[in-house]
């Protein structure tokens, strides 16, 4: 039941521990490691978002049934699979809050990039309307 989440936390701490070491090893200045940072967490967030959600929804169709000893749900698994709906509540908000923060900053630090800031707004649109 956690697949979802544990992939998710995974591959942010990743994207997060990349925000640090790829600046150093580039040398850059303290502002541009900041934005190399923050730029790499949106991303990240941005990609474990509907993870999230795909790997839940597939361990629950395929993997999780085939564990049940009978059709009935027990009694004990119900805490377990709430934890999972308040992860897969997180990836709902994630997926439609990240690419909106995304184009709220690049617009406030960059108005350079309108054609970026229109496909993350129509991918972020997407993607949750695809999850909801």
């Amino acid at each position: 039941m956690q697949l979802g989440p544990a992939g998710a936390l995974i591959c942010l701490s990743a994207y997060v521990v990349a925000g640090f070491i790829f600046p150093l090893g580039l040398e850059l200045n303290w502002d541009k490691t900041l934005h190399f940072l923050v730029a790499q967490t949106l991303c990240g967030l941005i990609s474990v978002s509907y993870p999230i959600v795909g790997a839940s929804f597939l361990a629950m169709r395929t993997i999780y049934p085939a564990f049940l000893p009978t059709p009935e749900l027990p009694a004990e698994e119900v805490p377990l699979l709430r934890r999972l709906d308040r992860w897969l509540t997180l990836g709902l908000i994630l997926s439609a809050l990240v690419p909106l923060l995304s184009v709220g900053l690049l617009a406030t630090f960059s108005a350079d990039f309108k054609n970026g800031m229109t496909a993350l707004c129509a991918a972020g649109a997407a993607g949750f309307a695809l999850l909801y």
